[in-house]
């Protein structure tokens, strides 16, 4: 029977018996009153009903009383396991322990407390998990997790925190992170204005201290703590261990040295071949009495020796994939100028460069282009000793180079002639402009004028 039911029953029921009570102590008085104003009753007749009377009252009293402790024993005995139960259930929740069974068998109201309290449990199991499930996650990470209040003092480690360190969590916790962590600069702390709008800060690399003093290279990472108070939030750092990625840079960058040795050893024996090769071309040209043979021997030695530079200048710099051409352009014209004799006439060389840095696919077809513009016109441009001025200019611009090679001797009536010669060093030039996927323009108006564009992006060139 449900409750609401029982306690109204029960309030009757003990009115009933007091007003029953009532009634006979108040009968009984009644009766006693009128007896003692009866002028023709003895004490003796009076003293009789007395005797009956009180008896009876005290124990209808009595009786009343035992039915009603009784009917309290029973409600007490028969609820008592129950509240018991539910205070159980309610402590284990708030303990966090929300494996909760209760089975009253109970039809009243305290049953349906208990079979609810059940299938708050069973919806609480469903939609949260467990502290210790929650700490086996934490545990079972590979990274190493600090939990730390507002001022960088640890408050919680996972597992993996406590095997890499070595020390034991009671040693950690309490401790200062910042008194782990080896870098330049502490860490951001809640108070940082772009940490507390964006609640994450970008990984950041630290080492980290072990029990035995050595240092762990770790990588840092940081978040509020979603829920913890916004006046004093709880920090989350994760510190991943890089020390196979370390070892793995370490390697990569002594083999990236070991092949920049190997390279630059290469650039330097292929610049001295070269240099050899024009020597003995030099040497060979000595026992050459037809002048046009000497001329084609000395235009062979400047070749090569254009390419010799290009190989001196990869070995002596920090880039073995790039150039500097204009200190390339500056060291060919030198030698271009003195191997020709030059320095005997009234002829300049000027050399109009911008700092310009140039990959070797497009360097050495470059400079070998510049070497056979400007051969051609020291021997061509300025006949009988006459002077003069050869420029040398290179210019970029929207990812273009512009090679200009001018001089102002005498120059040619019809510059298309040009286009007509079949001589090896004119061949070599147009072969070496389509190498660089550029294009040529020649100007015959007050000398000569030669521009030379191509890209200069990573497209690969053609080869020859």
């Amino acid at each position: 029977m449900r409750l609401r039911r029982i306690l109204p029953f029960t309030v009757a029921a003990l009115l009933f018996l007091i007003a029953l009570i009532g009634s006979v102590a108040g009968t009984a008085l009644w009766r006693m009153r009128s007896l003692l104003f009866r002028p023709d009753l003895s004490p003796e007749d009076i003293a009789g009903p007395l005797d009956l009377a009180f008896p009876l009252v005290i124990g209808l009293t009595v009786v009343i009383l035992g039915l009603v402790a009784g009917a309290g024993w029973y409600a007490v005995s028969t609820s008592r396991s129950t509240f018991d139960n539910l205070l159980r259930a309610t402590r284990q929740m708030r303990d966090g322990n929300l494996d909760v069974d209760l089975d009253l068998n109970r039809n009243d109201e305290l049953g349906d407390i208990a079979r609810h309290l059940g299938e708050m449990s069973e919806t609480l199991q469903q939609r949260t998990v467990s502290r210790s499930y929650l700490d086996d996650v934490l545990d079972s990470m590979a990274e190493m997790l600090f939990v730390v209040d507002e001022s960088n003092r640890i408050e919680h480690v996972n597992r993996a925190a406590v095997d890499r360190l070595g020390f034991a969590p009671s040693d950690l916790q309490g401790r200062f992170l910042d008194d782990l962590l080896i870098g330049d600069a502490p860490l951001p702390s809640p108070d940082d204005t772009v940490f507390r709008r964006t609640g994450s800060v970008t990984q950041i690399e630290r080492q980290i201290q072990t029990e035995d003093g050595d240092h762990l290279p770790v990588l840092v990472s940081r978040s509020l703590l979603r829920g913890s108070p916004a006046n004093a939030p709880d920090i989350v750092c994760v510190a991943q261990d890089i020390s196979a990625r370390k070892r793995a840079e370490e390697q990569l960058r002594d083999s990236l040295r070991e092949k920049e040795v190997l390279l630059r050893e290469i650039h330097h024996r292929v610049k001295n071949n070269l240099q050899v090769i024009a020597s003995l071309l030099h040497v060979q040209s000595k026992k050459v009495e037809d002048e046009h043979a000497k001329r084609l021997f000395a235009e062979s030695q400047d070749r090569i020796r254009s390419m010799a530079f290009i190989h001196e200048r990869l070995y002596q710099s920090e880039d073995l994939s790039q150039v500097n051409f204009s200190a390339y352009l500056d060291r060919l014209t030198e030698h271009l100028y003195r191997s020709h004799g030059v320095a005997l006439r009234d002829v300049t060389c000027q050399l109009e460069s911008e700092e310009a840095i140039l990959a070797v696919d497009r360097a050495i077809p470059a400079g070998l282009i510049v070497n056979e513009l400007v051969s051609n016109a020291l021997e061509h441009a300025f006949p009988d000793d006459q002077g003069g001025t050869i420029t040398v200019a290179f210019t970029t611009e929207h990812d273009r180079g512009c090679l200009r090679i001018a001089d102002d001797g005498v120059g040619l009536e019809d510059p298309d002639e040009i286009d007509r010669e079949a001589t090896l060093g004119l061949r070599l030039v147009k072969g070496l402009i389509r190498q660089l996927r550029g294009d040529m323009t020649i100007d015959g108006n007050g000398g000569l004028t030669y521009r030379i564009t191509f890209p200069l992006t990573d497209e690969e060139p053609e080869t020859v």
